[in-house]
């Protein structure tokens, strides 16, 4: 059985982990080999041990709530919002000229419209009105005249916060720290290369922000 877990499927290890202490009452480490065979003989299972892991699996998305969700939702506070950079800047350097960067490279991804209402910038908007009047466009060509009394101005917010990526600085927090590490050990669940990709400055790329309206991104 072992040979058929192969490194692309590292990530389940924490799932699984998980359930076998419901379902065999042991904690098998890094041993995945028992609960993967029992859960192979699964058609042949007591209605109890369905029952068992019918139960075991709420726990997980429990767990999932408790120490990774509302974590998430709690650490999340408004992202700096810089004017953003020129396209001819060089490498940023810095907290603010990261933010900067950030922000314009998100307008842009997102064709300055909110990823979730889909309402236009308004900074953006003003900008071609001043350049293009009533002619001014969206990024798609269209006319933004029908869209003036819905336009508001938007922020770039990130989704993984960088406190809650961190783990040094909050030794003498060790709560913090052990939250922190499931927040980790969960996102590595979600997929083994999130960490490296947005640890650190990572944590300031396009890949981990959203194009939000104000009252959004709260």
């Amino acid at each position: 059985m072992r040979n058929e877990v192969s490194d692309k499927d590292e990530f389940l290890s924490l799932f699984f982990t998980f359930i076998q202490q419901d379902l065999l009452d042991e904690s098998g480490g890094t041993d995945l080999d028992p609960i993967l065979s029992h859960l192979a003989a699964f058609c042949h299972w007591s209605a109890k041990e369905k029952d068992v892991l019918r139960g075991s699996l709420g726990a997980f998305a429990k767990f999932l709530v408790d120490n990774f969700f509302l974590p998430l939702k709690a650490s999340a506070v408004k992202t700096p919002q810089p004017t953003p950079a020129p396209s001819h800047c060089e490498t940023a350097i810095g907290t603010l000229q990261r933010l900067s960067t950030l922000r314009r490279d998100c307008l842009r991804r997102d064709r300055h419209r909110c990823v979730i209402t889909r309402k236009f910038d308004a900074q953006e908007a003003e900008s071609r009105y001043e350049k293009d009047g009533r002619n001014l466009k969206d990024d798609d060509g269209k006319s933004l005249l029908p869209e003036c009394d819905t336009i508001a101005y938007l922020e770039v917010a990130h989704i993984i916060t960088h406190s809650l990526m961190s783990l040094t600085g909050i030794e003498a927090d060790n709560t913090q720290a052990y939250s922190n590490q499931t927040v980790h050990r969960i996102l590595k669940m979600f997929n083994p290369s999130a960490i490296d990709l947005i640890n650190g400055v990572g944590a300031d790329r396009p890949m981990n922000a959203l194009t939000l309206t104000r009252d959004l991104h709260t």
